[in-house]
């Protein structure tokens, strides 16, 4: 972490990047919304 551009953009991508990541700072961002995520893309 450390970007002041569009933290949120960042963990949307992560999500979509990586559905679950492990040792990723996003993981704590996208904890549950990389679930509603693959639920509606799913």
């Amino acid at each position: 972490m450390g970007d002041s551009g569009a933290p949120e953009f960042r963990s949307v991508f992560t999500c979509l990047a990586d559905p679950y990541p492990a040792n990723f700072d996003g993981e704590s961002i996208c904890g549950g919304d990389h679930f509603l995520m693959l639920v509606a893309f799913g």
